[in-house]
């Protein structure tokens, strides 16, 4: 011990003696908690996996009390689910959540407490956060599905057999803003009702159909989905654009609200720095197939828009026979003879894009 601090070839002091050893003592507590910690916690995954849930709380107990961990307070959040204990589920998941904000099952958990309390949009949020790491998660995919529907099932019974009509109405826009103002208006049950079973509306998810004009407009997964997304932040630059709707990948519903909030004026703004062919070939498939049908004059005002964006005919031009293809045929399904667009609109696209028009 003579030249512990060799580097300065002196002795270590009695005060310098002591800060280690306490040092040392509580690094050695410090691993024996670590360590009881982890080893409590084994053994309540051992008594999990024999259905022994009382028990394997106690253990988990034990663990979080010596050291908490994420595993731990997520494998105990899971004993208070499989044991009916919501609340108690739900600041376990919290609690992991704090320690690790990415760690999905925390979040998968969470979402399931809550939703069996009837906490649907915080369940949903729950399982989009999961999305958002896992993106083909199938667990928190059906997870946020299912909890929408179980939404507009239990809070919303007359969406089920009544349609409101919504009307759009276009508000004048600062011109610094690219967010669009909406207003809404729904109109009272005895003005509308659905009279035929085409006209009753489900959650539509993931599957992209073709618009219809006539008739109110279904409410039921808009009004799921305005309740949803307040923490989707409506992009205001093409970076945020980017960002937004990658983060939708695959989700359509959710790409199509994006296109319903922004200032349909701005999209050439918006994609000016991200425009590519398979963006293209996505927005022009979730106008027209979504957002004309949702809000026909933001549609229409997007897709007059949108060849004024710097390469829109060099990405025209570098798309497969096959997006093509697949767009002309959006294309002619959405302006049928009754919902005929303009010549000036669909010259823009003929030109480069659509085939046979």
């Amino acid at each position: 011990m003579a030249h512990c601090n060799g580097a300065r070839g002196s002795k270590m002091t009695a005060a310098e003696l002591n800060t280690y050893t306490q040092s040392f003592a509580s690094t050695s507590a410090a691993e024996s908690s670590a360590h009881m910690a982890d080893s409590w916690r084994v053994k309540g995954n051992a008594q999990f996996k024999e259905e022994q849930y009382g028990n394997a709380l106690e253990c988990y107990n034990q663990s979080i009390e010596c050291h908490p961990t994420v595993s731990a307070l997520a494998n105990r959040a899971m004993v208070h689910l499989k044991l009916g204990m919501h609340e108690e589920c739900i600041d376990d998941s919290s609690r992991a959540l704090a320690l690790d904000s990415h760690h999905v099952k925390s979040y998968l958990r969470r979402a399931t407490a809550r939703r069996r309390l009837g906490r649907w949009v915080e369940a949903v949020e729950d399982f989009e956060q999961a999305i958002r790491r896992e993106t083909s998660n199938t667990e928190a995919i059906e997870g946020r599905r299912a909890c929408i529907a179980e939404y507009v099932e239990r809070t919303g019974a007359q969406f089920e057999s009544v349609q409101v009509p919504i009307t759009f109405e276009d508000m004048k826009v600062d011109e610094t803003s690219l967010i669009r103002p909406i207003q809404v208006q729904q109109c009272t049950d005895s003005t509308t009702a659905a009279t035929t079973a085409d006209q009753q509306t489900r959650p539509v998810i993931d599957h992209q159909e073709v618009p219809k004009r006539t008739g109110p407009v279904g409410v039921t997964e808009r009004a799921a989905m305005d309740m949803i997304m307040p923490a989707q932040k409506v992009p205001k630059n093409s970076i945020e654009f980017e960002k937004s709707w990658r983060s939708c990948k695959g989700d359509s519903v959710k790409q199509a609200w994006i296109l319903e909030h922004v200032s349909k004026e701005a999209m050439p703004v918006l994609l000016k720095q991200c425009l590519s062919p398979k963006m293209l070939h996505q927005v022009l498939l979730t106008v027209l197939c979504r957002v004309l049908k949702s809000d026909w004059k933001q549609g229409i005002g997007i897709l007059r828009s949108i060849p004024s964006t710097d390469r829109f005919q060099m990405n025209c031009m570098s798309l497969s026979k096959a997006q093509k293809r697949e767009i002309t045929t959006s294309w002619e399904t959405a302006f049928q003879s009754e919902h005929a667009i303009d010549d000036a609109i669909q010259q823009q696209y003929r030109s480069v894009l659509l085939e046979n028009l």
